[in-house]
């Protein structure tokens, strides 16, 4: 499990995933900015914990968002700067799209002969 410095700044990435019903955390990392480390590290502690998140029409929402790094102290702890990234597109889509971009240089390619 990974530890915490109090007043020190981190930047901690969680990864859920939605094809389970509820979602998954498959993996989470955190790096210490303070200390200016530049690589996050993974706590293999926290992965593959269902968060039992309930959909509405297909769209998971929640009010709120609250992390507690350390049980044992009676600290605070603040978010900021919270960012979530878009869905990861299936390798399918991807192979489409290199497909598509590949018939435009072809037909480029054969336009300018």
């Amino acid at each position: 499990v990974l530890s915490v410095t109090k007043n020190n700044w981190y930047e901690v990435q969680a990864v859920i995933d939605f094809s389970t019903a509820g979602g998954v955390l498959t993996s989470y990392s955190l790096k210490n900015l303070t200390a200016g480390e530049t690589a996050f590290t993974a706590d293999t502690g926290l992965a593959n914990i269902s968060l039992g998140l309930t959909a509405t029409d297909g769209v998971y929402t929640a009010t709120t968002l609250g992390m507690r790094f350390d049980h044992n102290t009676s600290g605070t702890s603040a978010i900021d700067n919270i960012s979530i990234s878009n869905q990861v597109p299936e390798p399918g889509t991807l192979a489409l799209l290199c497909c598509g971009l590949a018939g435009l240089l072809c037909y480029a390619w054969r336009t300018r002969k």
